[in-house]
């Protein structure tokens, strides 16, 4: 008896700590968004607690007093994994897409007024929904939904998106000065703005209207939805006359670039992509 009672307590009190439920979360803090998981961890955790204090009150010679409590901890044990191991994936997806070598910019969560705008466009989605073809060539931009319920969901999700991020560094890299080299063309370096920031801008690396269309990601949660599109792992600097040439398109549609610089973002697109594709399946896993 004293066994499966250790293995509930001690089992769980390992995952609240690695959780790091043993405090509270930053105001940014990648588990804001997996609130909801973390509460039922904490839920458990409270019933795990109650049970273990009734240990002193069992019949020991009663076979069917042992065999209920016993069959309690079972119950806790299944329910502790299934939660912690949500818990687990959330988290750990939250924080590959928010990507946190220094300077990244934080992952904030949604306000409460863009959530519900993704939530109610995600909904009027009827389940026979298709998105727009696929582009047939690098030429070609990824379109954008035309229908009303699938441009709502885009719009929402694409407002301000990147926006301005500021002097943060993307993916490793801080923020380009005036005055550097472009590496997308050849000769180029980069301008000023009126204010005198650099000409530069963050861009999505996979295409917004690209991630509408990975495997899963309509099932996410408008939360989700919200982290996916915008994780810092998917942007980076570009100046703004490559982002405009660029807009949602493969880099290997565009002309007069510098060729290393192109096959560079070929690369860079084919290392992210596989990487959201695998974050979304994580989110899903911890729904």
């Amino acid at each position: 008896m004293r066994r499966v009672i250790g293995r509930v307590v001690a089992l769980f009190a390992a995952i609240l700590l690695v959780l790091g439920l043993g405090s509270a979360p930053a105001a940014a803090d990648p588990r804001d968004f997996c609130l909801a998981h973390m509460q039922k961890v904490l839920a458990v955790a409270a019933k795990i607690k109650a049970h273990n204090a009734r240990s002193g009150s069992v019949n020991r010679r009663s076979a069917a007093s042992v065999a209920a409590y016993n069959a309690s901890a079972t119950k806790l044990n299944a329910e502790k994994t299934k939660v912690a191991k949500a818990a687990q994936n959330c988290l750990d997806a939250i924080r590959d897409l928010a990507d946190e070598r220094t300077g990244s910019p934080e992952l904030k969560k949604p306000t409460a007024e863009r959530e519900k705008a993704i939530d109610t466009a995600r909904k009027a989605l009827p389940n026979t929904w298709t998105p727009p073809p696929r582009p047939t060539s690098t030429a070609q931009n990824w379109p954008a939904p035309s229908d009303a319920n699938g441009r709502k969901l885009y719009d929402s999700l694409r407002s301000h998106n990147p926006g301005e991020l500021g002097n943060v560094t993307l993916r490793g890299r801080p923020r380009p000065k005036v005055g550097d080299t472009d590496d997308a063309y050849p000769g180029l370096t980069i301008g000023a703005k009126r204010n005198g920031d650099p000409r530069v801008t963050p861009d999505h690396i996979i295409p917004l209207t690209e991630i509408m269309q990975m495997k899963g990601f309509l099932q996410l949660t408008p939360r989700n939805m919200f982290a996916v599109t915008r994780a810092p792992l998917n942007y980076q600097w570009l100046s703004i006359k490559a982002n405009l040439s660029k807009q949602s398109r493969s880099v290997g549609g565009m002309s007069g670039v510098n060729k290393k610089w192109q096959d560079d973002q070929i690369k860079l697109a084919d290392e992210v992509r596989p990487k959201l594709e695998a974050l979304i399946q994580k989110l899903l896993a911890s729904q």
